[in-house]
């Protein structure tokens, strides 16, 4: 992507430049009217202003101020006077700095996630300008507001485009970070864009419906809603859908769908073999063993390491060896059982099990160790910790409980991935068929088709398992809880080929992969502005605006909302300012909910303690307030005693 910067200043430089040649700005060319009377408008006063852009930098200027001789007034009883029509399209009444800075801090800030110290140097370097943080600040709010009414402004050429698509998918789900700042979306499938965002508290039907009202009086319903297993969204689209004549299709997604059967199967036992494991202190013991013999090791650690590469790398029965080459040996078994979450590749529960591959670990290396001490040089050293080692691993797997836990486990998981294969939604399914299937092509199509298929016919088989009661225990446990997902949602899951009006027809996606990857890479971007992991108090403070931003990544939004370039945003911006004074800028704008939501207006209470709550919450007032309170309830008690 180009850097907006360069876009900006090479755009609007020989324009600003040939406006700003005499530092004087009239009304227009020839003598001003008055709109009332007609007569030629005199000049009331001479403002001098110091204004900054990026194309020019810092510049004073002189604003005439034309009055109607004759006194004539508006209707509010305010004298008409005119001010500069060109200067308002270089920077906002009462501003210092000019559109083209506020779109370069917007874009920066919200498209490639710099900070505002970042900010201020591209400034300083581009066009010798320096800005406070706190104006940058200021700044990017303001562009925030500019942008919504845009988009707002925008609503219908964005509706006009969907209705000659035929429709749209509509996406929704919403994130967070550790339960705070969720912030909900709704996404257009196959344009990829965000039509609307907002705050809410949690994902129920009370807060989803009327942001889901106020996306569709704009955009039109969709032709399908495509959403996860929530109660609040599944709640939100079925009463939403009812409510239209022509009933908007119900996908649920198929990764959120296999994730939740996974859960229901597994989780219960997964967290008590954790518990067990954790009893056992597995890993805080093989930990301190590993790091006792690396202090004995020292800096002779990087030899022993090649040393047991050629140990290891040699044909034949393996010696145990003495010395540091046997610690190093022990170490090395210590360290391999405790990167037990390399077997997970890059999968969480349910589609892997840390605990079970620990479980597995401990089991391979007790064998292993067993082995390798029947041909060993005895060393009392090395001999006393691989005991140390084997009575840890020994006691977890004599434990019956464990056992079972990670037996059943194992059971499980045979019948999951052949569930998981029929879904094709495994490790082995190509990637376009595991997430996204929306290629308007037969094959495509036929993929959908084929997968139903497989899922009935393995329904089918599991079903007739059932009845015989072929299968152990567990494997049965597993069955039943599929089939009962299946009989639950099983309408959800089918029916992604979609026919238009015109005869073509278009394709759903099968998952939510598509916002999901959308929310992964604005929450990338945070991290990287922040320079923190966890974006708890990032996400609790940030506006739902910012994911309208994003849009302008795509191609097809940057031709309809800003005419195809960043240069023209500082002139849209004014516009704004100038003719629609951003609060009557459309319907869309004018709805409460976009008021109290999209427009930079952030809800309090997302979270149970957020943020500006905690400022009072840990005030010296609210502390001196409840002691003062409970010694006088202290004092009242004494008296009725006396």
């Amino acid at each position: 992507m180009v850097d907006a910067m360069g876009m900006l200043s090479e755009a609007n430089t020989e324009d600003l430049e040939r406006t700003l040649s005499n530092a004087n700005f009239y009304t227009n060319k020839e003598a001003a009217t008055c709109t009332v009377c007609g007569m030629s408008m005199i000049i009331e006063k001479t403002v001098r202003r110091n204004i900054s852009t990026m194309a020019l930098g810092n510049i004073a200027v002189n604003e005439y101020v034309m009055i109607c001789p004759a006194k004539c007034t508006t209707q509010e009883g305010n004298l008409i006077r005119e001010r500069s029509n060109e200067l308002a399209a270089v920077v906002a009444r009462g501003a210092n700095y000019g559109y083209d800075i506020e779109v370069f801090i917007g874009l920066q800030r919200f498209l490639y996630h710099r900070q505002r110290l970042e900010i201020k140097e591209r400034i300083n370097s581009l066009s010798h300008v320096d800005i406070s943080e706190g104006e940058i600040s200021i700044l990017e709010s303001r562009f925030l507001k500019h942008f919504t009414a845009l988009h707002s402004m925008s609503a219908k050429r964005l509706s006009d485009v969907i209705r000659e698509d035929g429709g749209y998918p509509l996406h929704i789900d919403s994130t967070c970070e550790s339960g705070r700042g969720m912030t909900l979306a709704f996404y257009a499938g196959w344009r990829g864009w965000v039509l609307g965002a907002w705050k809410i508290s949690s994902e129920n039907d009370e807060e989803i419906i009327p942001c889901l009202k106020a996306v569709e009086d704009v955009f039109g319903a969709p032709l399908a809603y495509i959403t996860d297993l929530g109660r609040g969204m599944m709640q939100t689209t079925s009463m939403t859908a009812a409510s239209h004549d022509v009933r908007p299709r119900i996908f649920i997604c198929h990764m959120h769908f296999i994730k939740a059967v996974g859960t229901s199967i597994f989780e219960k036992e997964h967290d008590c073999l954790t518990d067990l494991l954790r009893k056992f202190e597995v890993k805080k013991k093989l930990g301190e063993i590993s790091k006792q013999i690396g202090r004995r090791l020292g800096r002779g650690v990087s030899g022993v390491r090649i040393d047991i590469v050629a140990w290891a790398s040699a044909n034949g029965i393996h010696v145990l060896p003495e010395g540091l080459l046997g610690l190093g040996i022990v170490r090395m078994f210590c360290q391999w059982i405790l990167d037990y979450i390399s077997d997970c590749g890059n999968y969480r529960f349910p589609f892997a099990f840390p605990q079970l591959c620990l479980f597995k670990r401990c089991e391979q290396a007790l064998k292993a160790i067993t082995n390798l001490r029947k041909h060993a040089v005895f060393d009392y050293t090395v001999s006393r910790f691989f005991e140390r080692v084997q009575k840890i691993l020994y006691s977890v797997l004599t434990d019956k409980k464990a056992c079972n836990l990670a037996k059943n486990i194992s059971e499980k998981e045979a019948i999951f991935n052949e569930f998981r294969h029929a879904l094709q939604l495994d490790a082995n399914t190509p990637t376009k068929v595991r997430h996204i299937v929306n290629d308007e092509t037969i094959d495509d199509a036929k993929a959908i088709d084929i997968i139903e298929t497989c899922v009935s016919s393995y329904c089918l088989r599991i079903q007739r398992a059932n009845m015989k009661n072929c299968g152990t225990k567990a494997e049965l446990a597993a069955i039943k809880t599929i089939l009962s997902y299946m009989d639950k949602y099983d309408e959800y899951l089918w029916g992604h080929v979609i026919v238009l009006e015109n005869g073509k027809y278009h394709l759903v996606d099968r998952t939510n992969n598509a916002i999901e990857v959308f929310f992964g890479d604005y929450k990338h971007g945070e991290r990287r502005r922040s320079g923190r992991k966890r974006l708890t108090y990032d996400l609790e403070t940030s506006s739902p605006a910012e994911l309208l931003v994003k849009n302008l990544t795509n191609a097809d939004y940057m031709n309809l909302v800003c005419d195809g370039s960043f240069n023209n945003l500082p002139r849209l911006f004014s516009y704004i300012d100038q003719q629609l004074r951003l609060d009557k800028c459309s319907s869309m704008l004018n709805t409460d909910a976009f008021k109290n939501t999209v427009i930079n207006e952030l809800i309090d209470y997302s979270t149970a303690l957020p943020f500006k709550d905690r400022r009072l919450v840990r005030s010296d007032l609210v502390d001196d307030l409840i002691k003062n309170t409970e010694k006088a309830d202290q004092a009242k008690d004494f008296l009725a005693v006396m």
